[in-house]
């Protein structure tokens, strides 16, 4: 069992160091790859919630930089939980069946407060965190899986 004290449950998924398999990438091989930690507690909610992450990135340090989120969730359920989230932040269908993107763009022309790009990315994600968590409810820390084999 996982004990953090009275932290935010993004603050919470990003100490944590989660591994996930991508045989998107190579077909051929599975490779293994670690999540950006400031994206941990979206890929384990989406995981809580039935989807399957398959791409993500935190962003990068550009003026327009987002970070996103490629899942798969079959049928009704997946339309249903991507409607959900579009009233939090983007999401559009891929083409490629039962596969969905999520994407938040960071306001990087707010330097006003001296912020640099992983001060506005990490108070961008914990507060869509903080959203997140109103609406779908507390991430279960008992049920999370930090290194995540082919087909778990």
């Amino acid at each position: 069992m996982l004990h953090f004290g009275s932290m935010s449950d993004w603050d919470k998924a990003r100490k944590l160091k989660l591994t996930r398999y991508s045989p998107e990438r190579n077909p051929k091989f599975c490779v293994s790859e670690s999540i950006d930690p400031e994206i941990n507690y979206f890929i384990l909610m989406i995981e809580q919630l039935g989807g399957k992450p398959v791409w993500s990135c935190s962003g990068h340090n550009e003026v327009d930089s987002e970070f996103y989120i490629v899942f798969e969730y079959s049928g009704e359920q997946g339309m249903e939980l991507a409607r959900q989230l579009s009233i939090l932040m983007d999401v559009e269908v891929i083409d490629k069946k039962d596969q969905y993107r999520l994407a938040h763009k960071y306001n990087m022309d707010c330097d006003d407060d001296g912020l640099d790009f992983e001060m506005v990315r990490n108070k961008s994600l914990k507060e869509l965190g903080e959203l997140w968590e109103r609406f779908f409810g507390s991430l279960d820390f008992d049920e999370v899986v930090l290194d995540q084999k082919p087909g778990d």
